[in-house]
């Protein structure tokens, strides 16, 4: 059995015509209301999207209407439980639950009811399985009721988003017996389908569920997102476009082509994917939170929180938005804000481990270890394998010194997750930091025998050989993880420790390869790439020029970024005192007063140049370049 979608399309296009004749026959009567709104509400998915939102608006007035005219009792009950799940289809998850508390109020008896009441808390507390359970236990009930099909589909999608798929597919296979029509739940079958696997017969639904006319684009666009999941990006991509070239104005489409154009890497077209979908329809809050992600990715923090905040403003039970809130800030450094939102999200997810991880490495950073700690040991007993909090326990034990407690938990977080690189650098400073420099060598080693092909796992190795004085061996790590793909990171620190080396033949292409990989994408990288170059010009046997390099990365860059002043002190456009005025952090801190201390050693006040080292390295971050060169020049000093 597989779906027609032009045969459905047209079967409920027929079936509106009667309903609106009914309607016409009986104004005021709430039963056709109710039957046309439903209908409508089905009729919408085959439609072009401005033709989806107009009938859905419709959709939405007749069931407003039947329940006033119902006055309360069963027809109330179910107009309420209708407006109900169309809040949930928007993701309105906040206007749903008082729609149901009226459902239930007008009729409490009701089967229909009770199954949405089950499914709006299993939304609120993730607990599933308990939705599931009390479903099942109404069936009988249902089975009676003419809600028998919508209370198979409530089943149906607990199970998929309790990650039961095959429990769910023979679920929506009788629904579909039922209302072959149900175009949501095809749309669903074919998502479950693929979880088990099969993609191709997910593909094969897919594709019939292309109806014809304007709607043919919107199956299109599922199409895509199918291709997408199976990993045909490229194919994803290609039909976006095609849709895109033929209906501008489809924002789904542009939501879309957005998440295709993340999982390539290609994060700023994304950017600009979600914020096309955004101008034509503002109200997609769907693509305004892919866009704060997209804001994250692209470490701009402060504009993601302002979009969080708005999704929360909407929907304050928006669970996402929520605890996309809390990220945000705690990437800004606002601790104390970033464990509000996180304490909200717990309210509305109380076994969330996520929710838990983050309140608790926001009190780590406010220094509340002992209220962090309970809420991290929740999160672990939650989900045993929980890289991130293991090693949030691990700082806690650091920050009190019980190294061999950190040693413990960060040896948890590797073990949970090889790739977690924080976990493993940590693990690492806390041996080195007892003088286990051999143990620490050999923890990293038993990574890559796990992981061979873990290019952090070499880094890793590098930067433990480089804390030990081991150059050859930091060079040869580097390389080791260049020879699994190339990375502009990669190739400018095996440039530094190549300058370190004195081979200053073999750092220029590494430093130059940095450059010309991040000009593309990861703008400022590029920039600190040039800024190296810059500040080590004078060490090369033939002096590079790199001012047509650092002038090239600053009309990339805009003026808010941080690294655009230190390219402009490096080119002369501004001073020290400026550059170290407007650091907000020590990071950046570090980074300017080791980039001051360059221009003053380049312009030959060697004094003061050792001055703004000495700044530098008092910072005391012993992780980045700046700290590590400051202190260099300051051992080369006579």
């Amino acid at each position: 059995m597989l779906p027609d979608a032009a045969a459905s399309r047209e079967a409920l296009t027929k079936s509106l015509r009667e309903a609106d004749a009914q309607v016409s026959a009986s104004p005021d009567d709430a039963a056709p209301l109710l039957n046309r709104g439903r209908v409508k509400s089905r009729l919408a998915w085959f439609l072009s999207p401005q033709e989806k939102l107009r009938l859905t608006d419709e959709a939405e007035a007749d069931f407003e209407r039947a329940a006033q005219l119902s006055a309360g009792g069963p027809g109330a009950a179910a107009a309420c439980v209708e407006l109900a799940r169309l809040r949930l289809g928007q993701y309105r998850f906040a206007e749903a639950v008082p729609l149901c508390m009226q459902a239930e109020s007008a009729d409490p008896q009701s089967p229909e009811v009770r199954a949405l009441k089950a499914v709006l808390a299993a939304m609120g507390s993730g607990e599933w399985q308990a939705c599931i359970e009390r479903l099942k236990a109404l069936a009988p009930e249902l089975e009676k009721s003419e809600s028998s099909i919508k209370a198979e589909v409530f089943l149906a999608r607990a199970l998929q988003f309790s990650g039961q798929h095959e429990e769910a597919e023979p679920v929506y296979r009788k629904v579909l017996e039922q209302d072959p029509h149900d175009w949501s739940s095809w749309n669903n079958l074919a998502l479950v389908v693929q979880e088990a696997g099969r993609t191709d017969e997910a593909q094969a639904i897919q594709e019939r569920l292309l109806p014809g006319g304007q709607g043919d684009l919107l199956g299109a666009n599922n199409l895509a997102v199918t291709l997408n999941t199976q990993g045909k990006n490229q194919e994803a991509l290609r039909i976006l476009d095609e849709v895109l070239s033929l209906a501008p104005g489809f924002p789904a489409a542009w939501l879309n082509r957005g998440v295709v154009l993340d999982g390539l890497g290609r994060h700023e077209e994304a950017l600009e994917s979600y914020e096309q979908a955004t101008r034509l329809l503002p109200t997609y809050w769907d693509a305004h939170r892919n866009r704060a992600w997209s804001l994250m990715i692209l470490n701009r923090p402060s504009e993601a929180v302002e979009v969080f905040k708005r999704l929360t403003s909407v929907d304050p039970a928006d669970i996402r938005a929520l605890g996309g809130l809390g990220d945000s800030l705690y990437q800004c450094g606002r601790w104390r804000e970033a464990a509000d939102a996180y304490r909200l999200l717990i309210k509305a997810l109380p076994e969330d481990p996520d929710a838990r991880n983050g309140l608790g490495a926001s009190l780590i950073e406010l220094g509340d270890f002992d209220a962090a700690e309970p809420l991290l040991q929740e999160a672990v007993r939650l989900r045993p394998d929980f890289a991130s909090a293991w090693h949030n326990l691990g700082l806690i034990a650091q920050k009190r010194s019980k190294p061999d407690e950190a040693i413990a938990a960060f040896r948890q977080a590797v073990a949970a997750d090889p790739n977690f690189a924080p976990a493993l650098s940590k693990l690492r400073d806390v041996l080195l930091a007892q003088g286990r420099k051999d143990e620490a060598v050999a923890e990293i080693q038993t990574v890559l025998k796990r992981a061979p092909a873990n290019p952090l796992a070499h880094l890793a190795l590098a930067n433990t050989y480089y804390s030990i004085g081991l150059l050859p061996e930091t060079v040869a790590a580097l390389t080791a993880a260049l020879q699994l793909g190339d990375d502009a990171d990669l190739y400018l620190q095996r440039g530094a420790r190549l300058i370190e080396m004195g081979r200053h033949d073999r750092a220029l292409p590494d430093i130059r390869q940095a450059y010309d990989l991040s000009m593309s994408g990861e703008v400022e990288l590029c920039a600190y790439a040039a800024l190296f170059l810059w500040a080590h010009q004078d060490e090369f046997p033939q002096r590079p020029d790199a001012d047509p390099m650092l002038r090239a990365v600053r009309a990339k860059l805009q003026d808010k970024d941080w690294p655009a002043r230190l390219v402009d002190l490096a080119l002369g456009a501004t001073s020290a005192e400026a550059v170290l005025a407007a650091a907000e952090s020590d990071g950046h801190r570090c980074e300017a007063w080791y980039y001051a201390g360059e221009s003053k050693r380049l312009a030959g006040d060697r004094s003061a140049a050792e001055t703004c080292y000495r700044s530098a390295v008092a910072v005391s971050l012993p992780e980045y370049y700046e700290y590590q060169f400051a202190r260099r020049r300051l051992s080369a000093a006579p």
